[in-house]
């Protein structure tokens, strides 16, 4: 959608304004205006408006079609499923019931920065929290981040004293410490990977350590540009390949947390 002329002329004389106000600079903004309005520099500022304009009213037409298929999504799925903003207000909240003994394993998968592997920490204090990350950012692009997004820490995380951090790709480190822990069932698996990939090698690799009563916390199953194809899809393809049903518990704007029944 293009700019008209006077239309441009009211934006670029409100802006001038503005600036004008705060370095308490006086000028006559009018004849500014008219002036650039009729040089050459005009047909560059209106371009640009222009492209900006659309480049915004694309990424709303994104945003709206996103929540619109999000929310026939919650309609249909989890009509009975509270909605909350935080999900670890839920995961405290529902602590006694996501892991009662310290004998069962709670995983984060996707630490970044840390601070979901330190809020674990917190609720499940008797337990080791593992968390595993390739602290490299993502192995490939995802819908509106590309390859590479979130790897620009350097080191790992501080973490508080009941968490253990393993850093590399899920397909190399998660099948060696699924070995270690044979036997052992995941009581609450933290999925915050993003991609369709990553979350299908963890179903994969540690699907046979969930049970009836496992908690899965997908922290963004739904409620963005794309989202059925990535955390969704994989665990849509782990329920069709096992005898596991589910429900959701609660939700948020991307977040999803799931019980196995």
């Amino acid at each position: 959608m293009s700019i008209d002329k006077e239309e441009l002329r009211k934006i670029v004389r409100e802006e001038l304004k503005a600036v004008f106000a705060e370095t308490r600079l006086k000028l006559d903004i009018g004849d500014m205006v008219a002036q650039i309005g009729q040089s050459p520099t005009s047909l560059a500022i209106r371009e640009y408006l222009d492209a900006e304009y659309r480049f915004v009213e694309t990424i709303r037409e994104r945003s709206r079609r996103a929540a619109r298929d999000t929310y026939d999504f919650i309609d249909k799925e989890m009509r009975h499923a509270l909605w909350q903003r935080d999900q670890f207000r839920v995961l405290e909240a529902r602590k006694d019931e996501i892991s009662p003994t310290a004998d069962t394993l709670v995983v984060d998968l996707g630490v970044f920065k840390g601070g979901s592997t330190r809020a674990l920490a917190k609720i499940f204090p008797k337990h080791t929290i593992h968390g595993f990350d390739s602290f490299e950012g993502l192995p490939e692009d995802w819908s509106h981040s590309m390859k590479g997004a979130f790897g620009w820490l350097k080191g790992l995380p501080e973490m508080p004293a009941n968490v253990r951090l393993y850093k590399g790709w899920f397909d190399d480190t998660l099948p060696v410490w699924a070995k270690e822990h044979e036997g052992e069932i995941i009581s609450l698996l933290r999925v915050d990977c993003d991609l369709y990939s990553s979350t299908k090698t963890i179903f994969e690799t540690l699907g046979h350590m969930l049970r009836k009563g496992s908690w899965i916390c997908f922290d963004e199953l739904i409620g963005y540009y794309g989202w059925q194809e990535h955390e969704h899809k994989a665990f849509m393809e782990f329920i069709e390949k096992t005898d596991f049903k589910y429900e959701y518990v609660a939700f948020g704007l991307t977040y999803t947390i799931a019980r196995l029944l």
